[in-house]
């Protein structure tokens, strides 16, 4: 048993996709628990990016079973400046200030 998301094969748990009116749904996808605890508590926005095609396709299967509107897209994910900040990842905005001009004058 692997997880779906990203192959581990410790602690992998069932996943079940929720369904209308507060039902769970008998379909599940393996998924291990720190995959499992991401999903659910903070969201696929948190998935590395080599992971998130593998989320979005679950979360658009639990839309289509639930009948949500609308299917997730990669370009539909917004990342927090949380997440850019502890991945080290520096936005336009904490670029430094002369920087900034530089790139508008290119």
């Amino acid at each position: 048993m692997t997880c779906e998301i990203c192959g581990s094969e410790r602690f992998v748990d069932a996943h079940h996709y929720d369904c209308k009116e507060g039902r769970v749904s008998p379909e599940t996808i393996l998924l291990c628990r720190r995959c499992h605890r991401t999903y659910h508590d903070r969201g696929i926005e948190w998935f590395d990016d080599d992971k998130m095609d593998k989320a979005i396709e679950i979360e658009n299967k639990r839309r289509k079973l639930v009948g949500a509107p609308g299917l997730l897209r990669r370009e539909d994910i917004h990342r927090s400046p949380y997440w850019n900040k502890i991945h080290g990842i520096r936005t336009r905005k904490q670029l430094p200030r002369k920087k900034v001009d530089q790139m508008r004058l290119d």
